[in-house]
């Protein structure tokens, strides 16, 4: 982020107000303006997974990673390696199968509810996502032990209400060419400095990963 920063303002003096190019000058604030929204929203979803909120965490960072692709359209070097985000995308998103299958096994009214929730409004729509954009071997194999999973559910004896609940959701889960993508954006936060952002990003990847991930300059 720092040295991105550093680039982009050494470009917009380069290309200041003044100067005939503002369709340029206009650009280079956009594209800068989306990869700190990128950043924040990434460090949020990471920090939320460290924190062990993984349904919080999803929902940032299905954002961070949809609005990166469309910098990464724009050069390879224009945002965040996709590689990043869509690890801890995918951790969070088995994180909350698992408690949603945990959930649905209970049998209580109550919390087979809310597990049937985070399939329909949070997991399954950021499949489809998943899906529709150039899909990963590692995305398509945790797509499929989620299917595999709920699928498994139907060889077995279980009550009926859950038979109904598994009739009316698995088919969204195995097809998704068949309903418009719809996730909720997670609330908006304003930006920090680029070295607080470096700085916090730095300390949550050491945290996750044991080892320190970022030098701040």
């Amino acid at each position: 982020s720092i040295s991105i920063m550093k680039v982009a303002q050494a470009k917009l003096k380069e290309i200041g107000p003044d100067d005939m190019n503002m369709e340029e000058y206009k650009k280079w604030h956009e594209d800068y303006s989306l990869f700190r929204k990128v950043s924040v929203y990434l460090l949020t979803g990471l920090e939320l997974y460290q924190k062990g909120k993984y349904q919080e965490a999803l929902s940032y960072l299905v954002y961070a990673y949809q609005s990166n692709a469309a910098l990464l359209m724009k050069g390879p070097r224009r945002g965040v390696k996709e590689s990043v985000i869509a690890l801890y995308r995918r951790k969070c998103l088995l994180e909350l199968n698992a408690k949603a299958a945990s959930l649905f096994e209970t049998n209580d009214d109550n919390s087979v509810t809310e597990g049937i929730n985070v399939m329909n409004e949070l997991i399954i729509p950021c499949i489809h996502l998943i899906i529709n954009n150039d899909i990963s071997k590692d995305d398509l194999d945790a797509i499929e032990i989620m299917r595999n999973h709920w699928c498994s559910y139907l060889g077995q004896d279980i009550a009926e209400n859950l038979q109904l609940c598994l009739g009316e959701f698995l088919p969204r889960l195995l097809d998704p060419s068949t309903e418009i993508i719809v996730l909720k954006e997670p609330p908006t936060i304003r930006p920090n400095s680029p070295y607080d952002l470096c700085s916090r990003f730095a300390a949550v990847m050491e945290s996750i990963q044991g080892v320190s991930a970022v030098t701040v300059n």
